[in-house]
């Protein structure tokens, strides 16, 4: 159940009927999902990215330009698509850069949340300094803890019920963190509780 008293399946129904209108309108419009085919018939871009040539595609692009579409509902319960253009989105990367962190190719950050909110935005940070990014379906804590070994993860990103849940977990004491893990949340409560951890709260309260 969400905020709005929507059930996700609702949600996920209006989420699919207003997709269909947009795509509608807009005309000569292709869709696709990411990790499997969109609601509207689009082909999986990730199965498709196999086939995809490295060279660039030499395709001219402004500032301006929509980059991205970001459905929210807020506090209305309706549903809206708030623009990215190609200079928001660089502007974002940049100042995750020069502000918040300087990956390298020995940097890794573990995903475990939808890529499509805020945790998504470290993406590109790391593709441009050499580094990696781990992402995984959803988050259960001990295959996060086990994947924060298995990749030497330096940076993991969690909202505050993620970081109760991993800080509780057995497992935790019996895991191995070979390099600082660098911990983004919503505050830096409960951080001492993470094995060599360095905590840079991103929004919200916080006790410090």
């Amino acid at each position: 159940m969400s905020a709005n008293g929507m059930r996700k399946g609702d949600y996920l129904g209006l989420l699919t009927e207003v997709t269909e209108r947009l795509v509608a309108g807009m005309g000569d419009v292709q869709t696709v999902g990411l990790g499997g085919a969109t609601a509207t018939g689009g082909t999986d871009l990730m199965a498709e990215l196999v086939n995809v040539s490295a060279d660039e595609p030499g395709v001219p692009l402004t500032e301006s330009d929509p980059m991205l579409l970001l459905r929210t509902s807020g506090t209305t319960g309706r549903l809206k698509a708030a623009t990215h253009a190609q200079g928001s989105y660089a502007a974002v990367t940049a100042n995750i850069l020069a502000s918040l962190l300087a990956p390298g190719p020995d940097s890794g950050m573990l995903h475990a949340a939808a890529l499509i909110h805020a945790i998504g935005t470290f993406v590109l940070p790391y593709s441009f300094r050499g580094g990696t990014s781990v992402v995984q379906s959803g988050f259960e804590p001990r295959q996060y803890l086990e994947a924060i070994e298995q990749h030497r993860i330096t940076e993991i990103n969690l909202v505050l019920t993620m970081l109760g849940m991993l800080f509780t977990h057995e497992v935790l004491g019996q895991t191995e963190l070979p390099l600082v893990v660098t911990v983004l949340g919503e505050s830096d409560t409960d951080a001492n509780s993470c094995p060599r951890p360095r905590a840079r709260p991103l929004y919200g309260p916080s006790p410090s």
